[in-house]
């Protein structure tokens, strides 16, 4: 398992004004401006590609010579019996996969607290300005069991330029120029576990918190 995660906290503020007297003015002003944000994330789990393939085989008569059965009775000739065997498949059995992606933004956060004892005839003044504040979430969150492969084996059998079989001069002769056999292997066995993708994005831009009390 994976994990990826990307914090990006923009200018962060606090600010705690002391105590005015009934003659002073506060004044508060705050600017975020230009502010860029860009998350890239990529999250893979990967369990999967395996190959179990079962063996090919091939059976291959070239320039095969004569087979007579001749002379006396009953005889029994054969020019074949050739024979292959591709390997069986394998066996897969993969765990779980699983890709967990997590993206969190706290972009110019303004927390402001005013306390003053002045009276209504006195002012506050609290001015936030965010201006062209960008951000950019990019995730890519797999989780991958796939792409397995376990076929069975080819086979291919060939005779080419083979020779004669002959059973001649008696009765009851049984003869066979044939019986090669290729057999491919089987394919094999693929289990695998569970694939699970999870992605969270967050983002929190220019929140902004005031409060003025009267002490």
């Amino acid at each position: 398992m994976k994990k990826a995660v990307a914090f990006a906290a923009g200018a962060a503020m606090f600010l705690s004004a002391v105590p005015a007297f009934a003659s002073d003015d506060i004044d508060v002003e705050v600017k975020n401006k230009d502010t860029t944000v860009i998350n890239t994330v990529g999250t893979s789990a990967n369990t999967g590609s395996n190959i179990a393939d079962g063996g090919s085989a091939s059976t291959l008569v070239e320039k095969s010579g004569n087979v007579k059965g001749s002379g006396n009775d009953d005889n029994s000739t054969s020019a074949g019996g050739n024979t292959s065997l591709g390997g069986f498949g394998g066996v897969i059995t993969t765990g779980n996969a699983k890709a967990k992606s997590k993206v969190s933004n706290n972009v110019n956060s303004t927390d402001i607290k005013v306390k003053t004892e002045c009276g209504c005839d006195d002012d506050v003044d609290v001015h936030v300005k965010n201006k062209r504040t960008d951000v950019t979430n990019d995730v890519g969150t797999l989780a991958d069991t796939g792409f397995n492969d376990a076929n069975g084996g080819s086979a291919d059998a060939t005779v080419t330029k083979s020779g004669s079989v002959k059973g001649t001069d008696n009765d009851a002769n049984t003869t066979s120029a044939g019986d090669n056999l290729s057999i491919g292997g089987d394919g094999g066995e693929v289990t695998t576990g569970n694939a699970k993708a999870k992605s969270k994005v967050s983002n929190t831009v220019n929140s902004t918190v005031i409060r003025v009390r009267r002490i």
